[in-house]
């Protein structure tokens, strides 16, 4: 900006000259200056001054003047007054690109938009598809900020909803009728012949509505509330979420089995298994799977006395083996047949060097801190009432009787003499560090299995981002349609974020870096991609991609050409 620009910004507005500026003539003009500091020159016996220009004298006699933007600065909310503001726009005037742009590109590749399209009017799935992508986006299935995030966002919608106009447009848009459609049509576009695992957890859902489904059961979080049940099939190539089913708090989760079998055998499906936690592994869970044949991988319970028998007799091997470790997962592991109840399964051993070498360091400190402890504690009376339960378990206590005579009275008390460290049993714990095992019907290598339930992974992450990551830990709803609508939206955001979770996993392998693209750090990357609005009106990026935003790029499937393109339509929508 040259100097004649500057001052000549606001040249058609006046101003009141401020009090203790100073003026400079410069040929037929007069400029006015701000005092920014004054310095006395002993040497000198005068004043210097630092000063910066606000603008060029219009009236000596009226005392006005016409301001630059220096003025804005010494001098802030003059000239606004004078201008008066102007009404904020729809959008804000610097937009966030990224995420929705790329969330719309997986919503395209997955065929998720089309059938999306096919289930939903083209207005109704352009709203829908706003929502989801506010949800995947922000983390929450709150929407009482959805406004103020939406106006700093390339949504595709022609306005932003509020909170309330979005619950009566899921009430009267995610019916029985399209959550039915959907499901089908999007496992009708993913059979396969491969085996395909549904993942059981035994997580709930507390609610306190009048719903039907809402039954007293075996909760988890709050014994108090009535709950809800969930469970969700995964594809066992990708964890791409397929179907889910929700059903009463009180039904046993296995009986839910056959129900959910059905299901995918109706959708086309020739291959189903069960994916199951170690809070499955109990005899009559797996007697209950053996009878009725079904293929299941499960975590097996470690302090079990046949999975601890089965650590032992490996251990060695698995500790000292190199051949026996998986670079891909960072374990070593080893697979072994064994009669289950009655029937020969596959117990999959893993060792984890990394996690027995931390767990061992926890243990450490946490002796050493009962130690201290213990020390303060010798000689000195022990309360009628101390608890020693946290010591007793390290630590062999020996603990004398005293008795205290005052006259007829006499007073029974405890003193801590002594104590010694218990360095079998506490070896015993650590040598169990870092093992745990994984049990299978079907034969497969250890790093097969170690694979499909790792596959698991993402649907924990499902249930967690419901419960905790979308904040809706008690459900919020008030009816059986709402609950169903809501675990639906869900749902539907979960299928694309798999599609993140992946690019993820495929990022971290090619570049080893595990910490900077987690799901939520690839969606904070995209974030960062910014368009601002030009002085036309039109909005454009001003920056290049980063190199992490272009490896995330890389890894989806998405090209800057394509950011751009669909800033040049986000530019098409706002203007018309």
């Amino acid at each position: 900006m040259t100097k004649r620009e500057k001052w000549s910004v606001f040249l058609g507005i006046t101003v009141k000259r401020p009090d203790g500026t100073k003026l400079l003539k410069r040929k037929e003009h007069a400029y006015v200056y701000h005092v920014i500091s004054s310095e006395y020159q002993p040497d000198k016996k005068y004043n210097t001054e630092k000063k910066a220009c606000i603008g060029k004298l219009a009236s000596e006699t009226e005392g006005t003047m016409y301001p630059n933007e220096n003025f804005e600065r010494y001098y802030p909310g003059i000239i606004q007054s004078l201008q008066g503001f102007p009404s904020p726009p729809l959008m804000s005037d610097t937009v966030k690109a990224g995420s929705f742009a790329v969330l719309k590109h997986i919503a395209k590749q997955e065929g998720f938009l089309k059938i999306l399209l096919a289930v939903y009017d083209k207005k109704n799935a352009v709203k829908l598809r706003d929502i989801l992508f506010f949800i995947i986006t922000d983390e929450s299935a709150v929407f009482s900020r959805y406004e103020a995030f939406m106006r700093c966002h390339m949504m595709y919608d022609s306005r932003i909803m509020t909170d309330v106009a979005i619950s009566r447009f899921l009430s009267s848009v995610i019916t029985d009728e399209n959550i039915n459609k959907f499901l089908w049509l999007w496992n009708k576009a993913h059979v396969s012949s491969q085996m395909v695992y549904v993942g059981y957890d035994s997580t709930n859902f507390g609610c306190e509505a009048n719903i039907s489904l809402a039954e007293y059961g075996k909760a988890k979080d709050d014994k108090t509330k009535p709950q809800v049940n969930l469970a969700v099939a995964v594809d066992q190539k990708d964890t791409t979420p397929l179907d889910y089913e929700l059903y009463p708090g009180s039904i046993v989760d296995m009986t839910e089995c056959e129900c959910m079998l059905e299901r995918m055998q109706d959708y086309g499906y020739t291959k189903v298994g069960f994916l199951f936690d170690r809070g499955y592994y109990t005899e009559d869970n797996i007697r209950f799977l053996n009878q009725k044949d079904y293929d299941f991988i499960m975590m097996a319970d470690e302090d079990t006395l046949f999975v601890r028998k089965l650590i032992e007799e490996l251990a060695s091997q698995l500790r000292h083996d190199a051949s026996l470790f998986f670079l891909r997962h960072d374990v070593s592991g080893v697979t072994v047949q064994r009669d289950l109840y009655g029937k020969t399964r596959y117990f999959h051993v893993f060792y984890d060097d990394v996690k027995a070498s931390y767990t061992r360091r926890i243990l450490n400190n946490k002796i050493a801190q009962l130690r201290e402890n213990l020390d303060q504690l010798l000689g000195q009376k022990l309360r009628k009432n101390a608890r020693l339960d946290s010591f007793t378990k390290f630590f062999e206590l020996k603990i004398g009787e005293h008795t205290l005579r005052k006259g007829k009275k006499e007073t029974q008390y405890r003193i801590l003499e002594s104590y010694t460290l218990r360095h079998e049993e506490i070896q015993k714990l650590m040598d169990g560090y870092g093992f745990f095992c994984i049990v299978s019907t079907c034969e497969a290598n250890c790093s097969a299995a170690l694979e499909i339930y790792r596959g698991r992974d993402n649907i924990e992450k499902f249930f967690r981002s419901i419960k905790w990551g979308m904040d809706i830990h008690a459900l919020g709803v008030h009816s059986e349609q709402a609950l169903a609508g809501k675990i639906h939206l869900l749902f539907l955001a979960g299928i694309l974020r798999n599609r993140l979770l992946q690019a993820s996993r495929t990022i971290k392998q090619e570049t080893g870096n595990k910490r900077n693209f987690t799901v939520t750090g690839i969606i904070d990357q995209l974030e960062m991609i910014e368009c601002t609005r030009s002085a036309q009106g039109s909005y454009r990026r001003r920056y290049a991609l980063t190199a992490k935003q272009k490896t995330i790029f890389n890894a989806l499937g998405f090209t800057e050409a394509e950011l751009d393109q669909e800033v040049a339509d986000f530019n098409v929508r706002v203007t018309h």
